[in-house]
Parts: structure tokens; sequence; C-alpha cells
């Protein structure tokens, strides 16, 4: 694992900067690809799991005996 801390040390700013575009750029992909995917192997059940509806809590008061 030396190598690993050699090599960071040694990056300039702009390396630096283009290999962390690099990785955002692989994880962007990766979290694309994913999602297509998971789409595409979806039950008919479970089609809703990409649409989930938010709505506000309803309050429940009771009745007096």
């Amino acid at each position: 694992m030396e190598w690993v801390y050699k090599i960071w040390t040694e990056l300039t700013w702009v390396e630096g900067f283009i290999f962390t575009l690099w990785l955002v750029g692989l994880y962007w992909g990766k979290k694309k690809l994913d999602y297509r995917f998971a789409r595409k192997t979806q039950h008919a059940w479970d089609k809703s799991v990409y649409k989930v509806k938010v709505v506000d809590p309803v309050t429940v008061t009771r009745r007096r005996v």
C-alpha cells in the first residue's frame, strides 16, 4: 500500500482534479447502469419502486363516547 501513497503524493493539482473527475464519471456511470437494469428486471408487482408518491400524514381524532 505504500506505492499508492507514493503515487498520490506525486500527483499535481491538475492530475488530481482529472483523476477525481474520472472517479466521479465511473461512479455516475455505474449508478446509471444500476438504475437502468433495476428497472428492466423489476417484476410487474414491483413497478412502483421508483414511483413513490409522498403524501401528508392524516390525523385521526377520537370520538367521545
